[in-house]
């Protein structure tokens, strides 16, 4: 992100994760960097950190959206990281997404933030629920399903303000087969009729395929 403030100046940014990642150097568990990569963007960390860019942020805090994160009556973990989120970082968890419906929210946030210039788009792919997609580092249920995160991520992969994407948290590792991973889950009607590779693949699902999968969500665009 910081070359394409660099390039294009003022960005928002459409954070599509499962988790605020908010935290700090203190105040995470295990002290990664996943915990807390949202907060160093937004000039909230250690100093000696974020205050490298000499411009301040790379991204002001009432220019990102976190959409489908875990509500907080998940964990009192959750509800205390959500408690660190300023005020200016709008938000919207994955159960108020079901409940207004992904598509709406979609195009409701990829105005609002597109409106207002250049953004970009992380995708963490632990906004999935677990059933979904279990092979993330931290999986948890309350999240979407496949048809929920593809119909949410469509309309802000086809903004015309869209000018850079990152895919975070899939571990190949941690997948299993078709059955034990939830392939009725992954052959959502979007992903199957839209991808040659998913479409062709049959259970056992392997790393590979998945992954291609993944990579096609990169590529959704409105039709």
């Amino acid at each position: 992100m910081a070359g394409a403030r660099d390039a294009v100046g003022r960005l928002g940014l459409w954070f599509v994760d499962g988790h605020a990642d908010y935290l700090d150097g203190r105040s995470s568990p295990t002290g990664e960097a996943a915990d807390m990569e949202l907060a160093m963007l937004t000039g909230c960390n250690v100093q000696g950190l974020v205050d490298l860019p000499e411009e301040g942020p790379l991204v002001e805090p009432a220019d990102v959206v976190i959409l489908g994160h875990r509500p907080d009556s998940v964990s009192p973990d959750v509800a205390f990281e959500l408690k660190r989120v300023p005020a200016a970082i709008a938000r919207m968890s994955a159960e108020d997404i079901m409940a207004a419906g992904p598509a709406e929210a979609g195009i409701r946030w990829g105005r609002a933030l597109g409106d207002r210039g250049p953004a970009w788009l992380h995708l963490d792919l632990d906004a999935l629920d677990e059933a979904a997609l279990p092979a993330v580092t931290y999986p948890q249920p309350g999240g979407l399903d496949w048809d929920a995160f593809v119909a949410l991520a469509r309309p802000l992969l086809a903004s015309d303000a869209l000018i850079g994407a990152s895919v975070a948290d899939f571990n190949p590792d941690l997948t299993r087969t078709a059955d034990t991973l939830g392939a009725s889950s992954m052959r959502s009607p979007g992903l199957w009729r839209s991808s040659g590779s998913c479409a062709s693949s049959r259970p056992p699902l392997t790393a590979e395929d998945i992954a291609d999968c993944v990579a096609w969500v990169c590529s959704i665009r409105a039709t």
